[in-house]
């Protein structure tokens, strides 16, 4: 199950990152790691809010659809957002990107990207068959992965609009560097998961 194999994974993680941050750098502090949900399921897309003290995500509880939370240490777990949106990402003024009516293709999911701010008012739509978005600093601009079903391509954009790379392989995971000027992401010669980690220019 991807529970069994995840715990190894995690472990080898954890002992690669301690001998590079232990290696070369006397005393550091290493990072500090606290469970903070307890219940059955899944959680994808957790990121960290502004104050750097409350975690927003998406996650399906025993067996019931994904929709979006937050929650802090110590704290309830709060839903928010519409009930038939995921989270995506939050931007540095708290603006958050939901994946609204979501799609499910296996463990794959797309939506309507939709800015929220802080439930204050109804989503605005932004763009269609997306899977992924993140914020550059500044909230200047942002990155999303769009699937194309009809061309058989996934796009990297960024800002929206403005193609970086397509891909008949599966694009993930896009992050936009601290100076705004490069996206990460994970680059799949198909929908499995096995891929490498690239970077990408404007």
């Amino acid at each position: 199950s991807p529970d069994i194999l995840a715990s190894p994974c995690r472990i080898v993680i954890g002992v690669v990152l301690m001998r590079l941050l232990s290696a070369g750098h006397g005393t550091q502090a290493l990072p500090e790691f606290t469970r903070l949900t307890f219940r059955r399921g899944t959680v994808e897309n957790a990121r960290f809010a502004k104050d750097g003290k409350t975690i927003l995500y998406s996650a399906s509880w025993e067996g019931q659809p994904h929709r979006a939370f937050s929650t802090r240490l110590g704290g309830p777990e709060v839903p928010i957002g519409p009930p038939d949106a995921l989270f995506l990402g939050v931007s540095h003024n708290g603006q958050l990107a939901l994946a609204m009516r979501p799609r499910y293709l296996g463990w794959m999911y797309e939506g309507t990207l939709a800015i929220s701010h802080g439930g204050s008012e109804a989503p605005r739509e932004m763009a269609t068959g997306v899977e992924e978005a993140d914020w550059a600093p500044g909230d200047a601009s942002m990155a999303i992965i769009r699937n194309d079903w009809e061309r058989g391509k996934w796009i990297l954009e960024h800002p929206i609009g403005a193609s970086l790379l397509e891909s008949p392989g599966r694009i993930g995971n896009a992050r936009i560097s601290p100076d705004g000027r490069e996206v990460a992401f994970t680059l799949h010669p198909s929908v499995d998961p096995a891929g490498e980690v690239a970077v990408a220019g404007r």
